[in-house]
């Protein structure tokens, strides 16, 4: 029973130096080199929220670039309307503007006949007016026949 009893002094021994060894490691293992258990949970679980904030974040930047491409796309077709509205706006403005020039070339020769027709009508008064005013003696048949020759181109120039 001494023997048993000296074993068991050394076996008490044996397992509190085995206790301490433990304790000595784990609290060895706590340092930053090695983690514990309760810090590499607490770890993964802040990376897991770190995770989770990230995907939030970048499912908000995918609906932000969703908006962004849809209006985009919104945009690019509104310049492509525009585009069309205004090359349709260009060739009636053009199509308008060609018919104008062309009533107004028409006009000028409208005009360049009339003025012509004014002259000959000018040309023909005054040589009437002065085979009439050869009927009418010397001093007053100038006079009378200026002032109707003037009349006469006046009324044709301004009138007709």
């Amino acid at each position: 029973m001494l023997l048993e009893m000296r074993y068991a002094k050394d076996i008490a021994l044996a397992i509190g130096v085995i206790i301490l060894l433990i304790i000595g490691a784990v609290v060895a293992s706590a340092s930053p080199e090695n983690p514990t258990r309760q810090e590499l949970l607490q770890t993964v679980q802040h990376i897991q929220k770190l995770a989770q904030e990230t995907q939030a974040e970048l499912e908000a930047e995918k609906l932000a670039h969703k908006m962004t491409s849809d209006a985009l796309t919104f945009a690019d077709k509104a310049l492509r309307d525009t585009t069309n509205a205004f090359a349709v706006y260009k060739s009636v403005a053009e199509q308008e503007i060609a018919r104008g020039n062309k009533a107004i070339i028409e006009r000028d020769h409208l005009l360049r006949k009339l003025h012509l027709a004014k002259l000959i009508m000018s040309v023909l008064a005054v040589a009437t007016v002065a085979f009439v005013a050869m009927r009418i003696p010397p001093p007053l048949s100038l006079y009378l026949g200026a002032g109707a020759s003037v009349a006469a181109v006046t009324f044709i120039w301004l009138w007709l």
